[in-house]
Order: C-alpha cells, then structure tokens, then sequence
C-alpha cells in the first residue's frame, strides 16, 4: 500500500487465494486459533471484518454473513464495488462416502479432523476456490503444525462458498438501500 493524500491506496494487484491462506496458516500458528474472517478487496482498498458470536447451524451462519455484507455496504460509502471476497474460518470435516446416510455432522464424528477453510469469491473473474488445512495439535493440546490437506479436486479446489455469497448478496442489497 501507498500512502496519497493522507489515504492509503492500494496496488492495483489484487490479493491471490495462496497469499491469503499462507498469511492465514501463519497466523494461526502463531496464535493458536483464527477468529472467522472475511476480506473483502475493491474500490481499491482492503476492508477486513472479523466475525465474533457465528451461529451453529448453516441457515443461521448464512444469515450472519448476509448482515455482515449488507453492515459493511451501508458502513463503507468508499467500497463501491467488490472485486473479490475471502473467508477464513476454523471448522471440522469429516469422510464419508456418497453412499453413507448414517453419517454424523464432522462436530459429532469422533474422526473428524480440526480445519482451517480459506474460501475465495472472484466476482470480477466469476471464479470461486478454496484451500483446506488440517490443524494437528501435541499432546498436550497446543497446535502443533498446519498441513494442506488434498480433498481430491486438485491443487485448488473450485467450489463455490454459499457463505461468500450471502455475504456479497448482503452487501449489494446493503448498497442498493444506502443513501449515495
């Protein structure tokens, strides 16, 4: 970032979804934990908002992401526009097969494993993706180490994060409302 007229302006390069999950993997490590966060880049300038008090079930969390968006658009009358969208939050996931339906929720599953999920919505280029590493903890319960986990899609997982999108959706309907 550059400073100009005492207002920090941004490189036109936009962030990559290996600078955000390494910049998060490393945070991680070093605190131990990660608070659920959205970076939301455009309008040439980085916005970051850290999610506290996210609801258990999906419909809840989607809501909350959806407020989120539409708080940040009436908030920020400089964003304008949204280039692209991250998600960084810890979870749990779970194997199973497509044909299980007896399977357990990852929080329930005594196999899950402890995750970090770097999500990435690209509204200019119309491409989401996504980064998945399993935290893994000593024995005395302190993280250890943080690995990239293969889910099977290859190096970047193209899937589109629901959560991203009530956020963006949030945010439209927000700047849609607001004064300006």
């Amino acid at each position: 970032m550059t400073a100009e007229n005492g207002k920090d302006k941004r490189d036109k390069r936009l962030l990559t979804l290996d600078d955000v999950a390494a910049n998060a993997c490393e945070l991680l490590l070093t605190h131990g934990s990660h608070v659920s966060t959205v970076l939301v880049e455009g309008s040439g300038k980085l916005a970051i908002i850290q999610l506290r008090g996210v609801p258990p079930t999906p419909e809840e969390r989607a809501q909350h992401m959806f407020i989120a968006g539409f708080k940040l658009a009436q908030k920020d009358q400089e964003l304008r526009v949204i280039e692209q969208l991250f998600h960084i939050t810890e979870g749990w996931m779970s194997a199973v097969s497509a044909d299980d339906t007896s399977a357990l929720p990852p929080s329930e599953d005594p196999k899950r494993k402890e995750v970090l999920l770097v999500s990435q919505l690209n509204i200019r280029q119309r491409q989401a993706g996504g980064r998945v590493f399993e935290m893994r903890r000593d024995d005395t319960g302190q993280l250890a180490e943080v690995v990239s986990l293969d889910i099977g899609m290859g190096d970047q997982t193209e899937a589109f994060s629901p959560l991203l999108g009530a956020f963006a959706f949030g945010f439209f309907t927000g700047r849609e409302s607001s004064p300006g």
